[in-house]
């Protein structure tokens, strides 16, 4: 994960009061974020790539429970592939931001 991901994961933790977990609360709320994120991710590359490297990408989903393998290949196939997760990270931000505004709206209701 690049320091610029880690930055906006501990970002989302602030924005949403979770900076005041426990640490490990934190790591755990962290986990949850990238897997989270990890799908919506995998949701976009299928957009972006073409049905054989697709195929392959499914394989490796399948054969290793890790992340790292997908995403070493993802890298490989995907040039901007850092944009993409860039992107889909301020786009969940964003989402739990409105959802969050949602809540403090309906709570004062």
């Amino acid at each position: 994960m690049s320091n610029s991901n880690i930055s906006l994961y501990k970002n989302v933790l602030t924005e949403f009061g979770l900076d005041k977990l426990s640490p490990e609360d934190q790591e755990i709320a962290l986990k949850q974020l990238g897997d989270v994120i990890f799908q919506k991710v995998s949701l976009k590359v299928v957009e972006l790539l073409p049905p054989t490297d697709l195929d392959e990408f499914n394989k490796i989903l399948q054969v290793s429970e890790e992340s790292e393998a997908a995403l070493e290949f993802l890298k490989t196939k995907i040039p901007n592939f850092a944009t993409v997760v860039d992107e889909v990270i301020v786009e969940f931000k964003q989402e739990m931001s409105e959802l969050a505004q949602v809540a403090k709206t309906q709570a004062q209701i």
